[in-house]
């Protein structure tokens, strides 16, 4: 265990660990094997596999969404700037009703089953109505900035330019060398031809080939980079 208590990642894999059955399993060649264990079993396997099954059960469940959940628009997105751990959206329920907030999410986790907590950022949590306002004005800022959206654009243009050209280059080169590769089984194979069979057939075989490289080497050499701007909304659209 990681800080010596329990948490639920480690207590989903006590329970689902075959060893408290006695049964012991191990791997040859990354394929996984069974054999029964030399020391004895702390569960019986009926119980076992009932709670590995609830298990399953438990993690395909849909949890059911309400209609007046609060949406958490930062959530997994911002991040404290001290640990860099992120921070997930949770609810408290105060004197006034739920309140909702951002806390570090693998603190909490990791913290949850101590009696003495161990967070060491100030603050660990923050109210949703003091950050995203702050949040949505700094957004709202980067939106109106003509020079942040000229930059913005340049390095989307730069980032589809480089993999759409890459992309193009790697199958095309793929093909030219996958026709060559034709070429040389086919030339070979008329040079251990029998005497009394034609070789007419593979020849024009040869030649059909020979055109689909040629057109291949033609848009190799004539390759051009992805006109983006008419993929793109006009920075001055109305």
């Amino acid at each position: 265990m990681r800080v010596g208590h329990f948490t639920v990642d480690n207590l989903w894999h006590l329970l689902k660990n075959k060893i408290y059955m006695g049964v012991k399993t191990y791997f040859v060649k990354e394929e996984e094997f069974e054999t029964k264990a030399v020391w004895d079993s702390i569960i019986d396997e009926l119980t076992f596999r009932k709670v590995n099954d609830q298990l399953v059960r438990n993690k395909s469940k849909l949890k059911v969404i309400k209609e007046n959940k609060y949406p958490y628009i930062l959530s997994g997105v911002c991040f404290c700037m001290t640990c860099g751990d992120f921070m997930s959206g949770k609810s408290a329920t105060g004197r006034n009703g739920k309140v909702p907030y951002y806390e570090h999410s693998w603190a909490t986790k990791r913290d949850s089953c101590l009696t003495k907590k161990t967070f060491k950022c100030s603050p660990h949590r923050v109210q949703a109505k003091i950050i995203e306002p702050l949040v949505w004005s700094e957004f709202q800022k980067l939106l109106n900035s003509e020079e942040f959206m000229k930059e913005l654009l340049s390095k989307v243009k730069e980032k589809f330019q480089d993999d759409d050209e890459s992309k193009e280059r790697d199958r095309l080169k793929a093909k030219f060398y996958g026709l060559n590769s034709q070429l040389e089984a086919l030339a070979e194979r008329i040079s251990i031809l029998p005497k009394e069979l034609s070789p007419i057939p593979l020849f024009n075989q040869m030649e059909k080939i020979q055109k689909a490289k040629e057109e291949v080497d033609k848009k190799l050499f004539g390759l051009k980079d992805v006109n983006l701007d008419e993929r793109l909304v006009n920075l001055y659209c109305s």
